[in-house]
């Protein structure tokens, strides 16, 4: 431990502030651009699985969840299924299609 001096700690707490408000500035621009210009949610993806490529509808996919350098997409029929693929990967490609990735 060690003290803290108050302007400091102020000065610090004011570049946190503006940082999240830049971020959350910047998700709130890419969500009303998705919502600009949609994408079809009827078309397929092609994703890497251990087997090869799997082809699935987008509108199936209710969410991606990370895990470590892979991805877990879960479907409305409660299935899912592990794709090599990284969640940064789904979020580029998937933005268009009013998916937004949540933290």
């Amino acid at each position: 431990m060690k003290p803290v001096a108050i302007k400091d700690l102020k000065e610090t707490v004011g570049r946190l502030a503006k940082q999240f408000s830049k971020a959350t500035q910047q998700r709130l621009d890419v969500l009303r651009q998705s919502l600009n210009k949609t994408g079809s949610q009827d078309q397929k993806i092609a994703v890497p699985t251990w087997e090869g490529l799997e082809f699935i509808l987008i509108k199936n996919v209710i969410r991606i969840e990370s895990s470590s350098n892979y991805s877990r997409l879960v479907f409305a029929n409660g299935e899912s299924l592990l794709v090599t693929k990284q969640l940064k990967e789904f979020e580029e490609l998937l933005t268009p299609y009013r998916f937004c990735r949540v933290q």
